[in-house]
């Protein structure tokens, strides 16, 4: 109940806009994951052949229609495809979200994509935001896909979830609850390092809800080889 939050905005789970509210080709597909849970999702389609595809994950709360703004904005200035990939017990998709859930969801997303003639499979984006971020490190972090994937861009998300918990909420007894006994751990900052795609770390310094500090903890912590090789940098914004 502290995590996710399906239903807000009121009506999120009745009602999920789509592309064409902003003159945007799109299709609507719904997929089977590998445990049998029908999940939706929203492919924009750009006209222009062989451009490249982000997959886009997206925060605790609402559907996939409350980021056509967002979409937009990439449809129009980078001119790429968006996969907007709705979790489990989300917007229209089936289901109840659970971290386990949620990272197979991604798999089916990657793998509705992979299937696709019409897709360039070597410019696939992977883009989390906040919850989502987690998600999409989790999916760059799987041998299986991470070939396919260019680049992994993750937005002001946390290192874990129980670290997360230990400061939105003011509970001493956290400080001293093993993690072992949490059951969605969302464990980014021990999976980081394994990843070997270029990635981008975006912060807003003013998010009031994820302190800036764990995204600079999530940077500081991934492969020092990649900050080598690929000049991985932290873009701090106001």
């Amino acid at each position: 109940m502290l995590l996710y939050y399906p239903e807000q905005p009121p009506n999120s789970r009745l009602y999920v806009m789509l592309p064409n509210a902003y003159q945007m080709p799109y299709e609507n597909h719904f997929v089977n994951t590998s445990d049998g849970v029908k999940i939706n999702l929203v492919l924009v389609k750009h006209p222009k052949p062989n451009v490249p595809t982000i997959i886009y994950f997206h925060g605790n709360a609402g559907n996939v229609g409350h980021r056509l703004m967002n979409t937009h904005a990439l449809f129009e200035q980078c001119k790429y495809n968006i996969l907007l990939v709705e979790y489990r017990g989300y917007g229209k998709s089936e289901g109840s979200p659970s971290e386990g859930g949620l990272y197979k969801d991604a798999e089916a997303a990657m793998d509705f994509l992979l299937k696709r003639t019409d897709i360039d499979r070597n410019k696939l984006i992977v883009f989390g935001r906040s919850l989502g971020g987690a998600v999409a490190v989790h999916l760059a972090s799987q041998s299986l896909y991470e070939r396919h994937i260019a680049v992994l861009m993750i937005e002001n998300t946390f290192s874990s979830l129980p670290d997360i918990a230990r400061t939105l909420f003011d509970f001493p007894f956290l400080k001293y609850l093993p993690d072992i006994l949490v059951k969605a751990k969302y464990r980014s900052i021990s999976r980081l390092p394994t990843i070997k795609v270029p990635t981008l770390f975006l912060s807003g310094l003013s998010d009031s809800l994820i302190p800036p500090r764990m995204m600079d903890t999530l940077h500081t912590e991934s492969s020092a080889s990649l900050l080598a090789k690929f000049g991985l940098g932290l873009l701090r914004t106001t």
